[in-house]
């Protein structure tokens, strides 16, 4: 792992919360769109039922773009040509069991064949983490990570 698997990956969680961001827009979009085009008919209870269901939806959609929007904020804040000398946000962590960008709630996503776990560092494992070197082990659920590197 090195400073350009950083930034490959990086640019891969940029796309992936932009594809989120424009899915959700699009069907937004699309729930308004069939709102609009619903027509009144002479079962009134259903149109309103029908079209407070698509309020709903519209909302449930607003919310988790505003998520994604706030985790596209919080990968903006990522300096990717630092290095870090300690588990930290921004940072890529190799251990020995795993993989590790701190920076967004994406999961697991591959890159170059190898698969890495984008985590918040609000998230448990991230807390746990948080603050440690090159060579510590951090206990974590019945489990030892050991920090192998960090980029």
């Amino acid at each position: 792992m090195d400073k350009d698997f950083k930034q490959a990956l990086y640019t891969v969680c940029k796309e992936q919360l932009q594809e989120k961001v424009t899915a959700l827009q699009n069907a937004m979009e699309d729930i308004q769109n069939s709102a609009n085009n619903e027509t009144k008919s002479s079962a009134g209870d259903k149109y309103e039922t029908g079209r407070a269901m698509m309020h709903l939806e519209k909302n449930k959609l607003a919310g988790q773009l505003a998520e994604v929007i706030k985790q596209q904020q919080a990968l903006g804040q990522v300096v990717v040509n630092k290095t870090c000398t300690e588990v930290e946000f921004g940072a890529l962590v190799k251990t020995n069991k795993n993989l590790l960008f701190i920076a967004t709630s994406l999961g697991k996503l591959m890159l170059e064949k190898q698969s890495c776990f984008v985590i918040s560092p609000n998230a448990p494992l991230g807390q746990a983490l948080m603050g440690a070197k090159e060579g510590d082990s951090i206990p974590f659920r019945n489990q030892q990570f050991k920090i192998v590197s960090i980029f």
